[in-house]
C-alpha cells in the first residue's frame, strides 16, 4: 500500500500529532478486529487522511479509549472509534485484497495469494454493503491489466484508472452536498498516488522488466523528465487542494491542511531523485547494449 498524502509530522504541534495518531490507531484497531493479522496490516497515511477528512466533514459520533502498548516502552495511546473509522478500515481491506491478488497474478507470488485468500471470507461478508466501491475497484484493476497487456504508454490515461477508483472510495455517502467535491478530490488524489508510485518504481520495474507507463514517458521527455513528472503531480495536488477549500471543516482542520499543504513525503528520500534518474539512464544503456550484443551474436551465427 502507499504512503503519499502526508507531511513531516515532527514539525507539527504536539496536539495535532496526537489527533493524527488517535485516528491511525483507531483504524488499526478496527482492522485487527475484522481480519486479525491477516493481509497487510501496515496502515498508510493516505487512508488515515481519508478518515480524518470524512470525520471533519460529517462529524460522526465518536468514542475513544486509551490503551497501553504491549511493546516497550509501554506508552499509552488514544484510539478513536466511529462509523467513519469502520468505513475506512473496510476500504483498506478491500484495496489490500485486490492489490495482493493483482501482485500474485503479475508476479506469481504465492505468498501474496495466500494472504489474499485469508482476507477473502471478510470480502464476501461486506461485498453487498459496498457494491459501488467494489465495482469501481474491480473495474480499475481490469483496466490496469488491459493497459499492461497492450503496453499503454499514456501515463495520464493510466493514472485516470486509479483516480476513478479513489473517486468512489472518497465518496462516503451517495448524492449529498459534499459527494461531488469528495469525488473530485478522490480522483485527483488517486491520480497523484499512481503517478508517484509509478515514478518510485522506475528502477525496479526496468530491472524486473515490469510494465510502467513512466518508462516510456521517460524516453519521450529525456531532457526535462523531472519537470514533466512535477507538473503532473502539481496539477493533481492543486485540484485536491481546491476541492478541500470548498469543505466546511471545523474539526481537525489544521491536521488536514498540514497533510495536504506540507512537504509531500515519498517512500524514499526525495533528495535521491537525481540519483534515480542517473541510475535509470545507466540501466537503460545496459539494456540497449545487451540487446545490441545479442543481435550481433545472431548475425554472426547467421554469417557462419
Amino acid at each position: 500500500m502507499f504512503e503519499y498524502v502526508t507531511s513531516n509530522k515532527k514539525n507539527w504541534p504536539k496536539a495535532d500529532q496526537m489527533i493524527y495518531k488517535s485516528y491511525y490507531y483507531g483504524i488499526r484497531h478496527s482492522l485487527r478486529k475484522k481480519i486479525g493479522t491477516k493481509g497487510n496490516n501496515s496502515l498508510n497515511s493516505d487512508m488515515t487522511f481519508l478518515a480524518i477528512l470524512l470525520s471533519g466533514i460529517y462529524e460522526p459520533k465518536e468514542k475513544s479509549d486509551i490503551v497501553k502498548s504491549i511493546i516497550p516502552p509501554f506508552r499509552k495511546y488514544k484510539r478513536v472509534h466511529s462509523e467513519v473509522i469502520d468505513y475506512v478500515s473496510d476500504m483498506y481491506i478491500i484495496l489490500d485484497y485486490y492489490n495482493l491478488y493483482a501482485d500474485f497474478v503479475r508476479n506469481r507470488n504465492i505468498l501474496k495469494k495466500r494472504k489474499a485468500d485469508l482476507i477473502k471470507p471478510y470480502i464476501g461478508i461486506i461485498k453487498n454493503k459496498y457494491e459501488r466501491q467494489i465495482a469501481a475497484i474491480e473495474k480499475a484493476f481490469m483496466k490496469f491489466d488491459e493497459a499492461e497487456r497492450s503496453g499503454e504508454d499514456n501515463l495520464s490515461l493510466v493514472s485516470n484508472f486509479s483516480g476513478e477508483m479513489y473517486q468512489k472510495i472518497f465518496c462516503f455517502k451517495i448524492e449529498d452536498k459534499w459527494s461531488k467535491d469528495l469525488s473530485d478530490m478522490g480522483f485527483a488524489i488517486g491520480k497523484f498516488i499512481y503517478i508517484l508510485n509509478a515514478y518510485e518504481d522506475i528502477e525496479r520495474d526496468i530491472k524486473r522488466k515490469h510494465y510502467n507507463p513512466i518508462v516510456k514517458s521517460k524516453r519521450f521527455y529525456k531532457v526535462n523528465f523531472e519537470t514533466f513528472i512535477k507538473q503532473l503531480i502539481s496539477t493533481e495536488l492543486k485540484c485536491a487542494r481546491e476541492c478541500f477549500s470548498k469543505f466546511t471543516i471545523n474539526k481537525n482542520y489544521d491536521v488536514l491542511n498540514n497533510m495536504l499543504n506540507g512537504t509531500i513525503c515519498h517512500k524514499k528520500n526525495s533528495q535521491n531523485k537525481n540519483l534515480k534518474v542517473k541510475k535509470f539512464e545507466r540501466i537503460e544503456k545496459k539494456i540497449i547494449s545487451t540487446k545490441k550484443k545479442k543481435l550481433g551474436n545472431r548475425e554472426k551465427k547467421k554469417g557462419k
